[in-house]
């Protein structure tokens, strides 16, 4: 009788300790997740105040030669104006990407381009005859997430 109890109170605290693993677990990636949007937008909010103020003319030189933000200057047409020196796109890839940002209803948002996710940011620029257009590569964050999880889940 009592082993019978014993082993039903184990199974019990064994399946409750489970959830409670589960929801940290998922809760910790949803919450890191939902950090790298808010971070990614205001990396791209302070980009676009020091453009429009002239404080960058052009955004420095990465460190291992591919950069993780590029703005880009457009025409009312849609035309490019400016580019950042050092974006990663072919002149083909950034008129895709630039095309669907523009038709984009939203100001910020999130926009895929050949498996890659960038965060952007599209702004009118001062005289209100084009667009002030920001990028944000997601990609390096998206990769250290699942490594986290399962840093979270051995620990």
């Amino acid at each position: 009788m009592f082993h019978k109890l014993r082993l039903q109170l184990t199974l019990i605290n064994l399946a409750i300790i489970t959830l409670l693993f589960l929801i940290l677990t998922v809760g910790t990636y949803f919450l890191f997740q939902d950090n790298m949007k808010k971070h990614s937008n205001f990396m791209n909010h302070q980009l676009a105040r020091d453009i429009e103020s002239g404080k960058f003319r052009e955004l420095p030189k990465p460190k291992n030669d591919m950069p993780r933000g590029f703005f880009v200057k457009t025409s009312s047409t849609g035309e490019v104006i400016f580019q950042s020196a050092y974006q990663p796109l072919k002149p083909k890839d950034l008129a895709i990407l630039l095309q669907g940002t523009l038709k984009a209803r939203e100001n910020q948002g999130n926009i895929v381009l050949n498996k890659t996710e960038y965060s952007y940011l599209k702004k009118p620029l001062l005289d209100k005859l084009g667009w002030l257009v920001i990028f944000h590569n997601l990609e390096p964050e998206k990769r250290l997430l699942p490594i986290l999880l399962n840093f979270i889940s051995v620990w």
